[in-house]
């Protein structure tokens, strides 16, 4: 079937979205949230495939996301599927974040299909002074999630409240760059900014805290190196614009290097910092892109960064010496030479 176009519904895990009167439209240009009975109307529909829900619960909420299929140009529905769920996640990865932050590290919301489950089932046998053939008590445990972030109580917004909070909260920035995709910041900021709050965004799925770690070090990696920038110019560059202690980023540095090479266990705390690290490094770039000029590159950025940090002045005062010098005095700026 030529040019079909189809819209992909993936449910969202930890916000619940009343049915509004409103007309859900795309709100994120190509995609959009729906309620549990937004998506119960869509499969009632003539053209709808499938009668999913005549059987099947509806979730609390869904993203939902608009492909078109067309075999004879290439894109499969596979493709069209896959390009969806990339887009589907990159509008989760900040609207956990932002969930995270908002209730102090107590929530979080994600992908339904990205959230794993461990279950721990676990026999315990009590004699404190019997042998074991005539132990007094036996308790088996029951099946439970002990991963380092659940969904118990799903946050409740219609879809009005939940773009009006969002962006009048400080990631108004972060949101318009990665999910509305705003123009008025470069390209390259742009993709930067998605991958990184794509690959931080893993770190809420796992169920290992180190995992936490080193998907804040990626996306710091993402935001603030070049080529083969060594952990020294990353950490000064994060310490320049988000103006945190170069003792809390050279910690997370130090934290996943024991996890991996030691075996060193991440406390629940050093987890949730680095994540908070990561977050702070998203909307601080976020904020500064939109700043600039639209045309501005990645490189040029942090080339920003670098004269900041070497001038040791305020971002403000420097950003007028940076449009008026920059890119000509690039190559003779050394960040390894900055102050520490």
């Amino acid at each position: 079937m030529s040019n079909q176009p189809w819209l992909f519904l993936f449910s969202i895990s930890g916000v619940k979205l009343t049915s509004s009167e409103s007309n859900p439209g795309y709100i994120f240009q190509d995609a959009t949230l729906l309620s549990g009975e937004e998506a119960r109307h869509l499969s009632t529909l003539p053209n709808a495939l499938h009668p999913f829900f005549q059987h099947n619960q509806p979730a609390d909420c869904y993203i939902a996301v608009k492909r078109g299929c067309d075999p004879d140009d290439g894109i499969s529905h596979e493709k069209a599927h896959k390009s969806a769920k990339e887009r589907a996640e990159t509008i989760a990865s900040v609207m956990a974040f932002w969930l995270f932050g908002r209730t102090k590290q107590t929530a979080f919301c994600g992908l339904s299909d990205n959230m794993t489950w461990r279950f721990s089932n676990v026999i315990s046998f009590g004699y404190p002074q019997q042998p074991l053939e005539t132990a007094g008590s036996v308790a088996r445990s029951g099946a439970r999630n002990i991963a380092p972030l659940t969904v118990v109580n799903a946050n409740s917004y219609t879809r009005e409240s939940f773009l009006k909070d969002i962006r009048q909260d400080s990631f108004k920035n972060l949101f318009d760059a990665v999910v509305m995709r705003d123009k008025a910041i470069g390209s390259q900021l742009q993709e930067a900014l998605t991958r990184a709050s794509e690959r931080l965004a893993i770190g809420l799925y796992s169920q290992n805290l180190g995992e936490f770690i080193v998907a804040t070090i990626t996306a710091l990696e993402i935001l603030f190196a070049e080529n083969d920038n060594k952990e020294k110019i990353i950490q000064k560059r994060y310490t320049t614009l988000v103006s945190h202690p170069l003792e809390k980023v050279i910690n997370v540095y130090t934290e996943r290097n024991n996890w991996i090479h030691r075996g060193t266990e991440v406390s629940k705390e050093q987890a949730f910092s680095a994540l908070a690290l990561g977050v702070s490094a998203l909307l601080s770039v976020a904020d500064l892109a939109f700043d600039m000029p639209s045309e501005t590159t990645l490189s040029t950025f942090l080339g920003f960064l670098d004269v900041v940090a070497i001038t040791n002045v305020l971002p403000d005062e420097a950003f007028q010496y940076f449009l008026k010098r920059m890119p000509n005095e690039r190559s003779r700026i050394n960040v390894a030479s900055a102050p520490t």
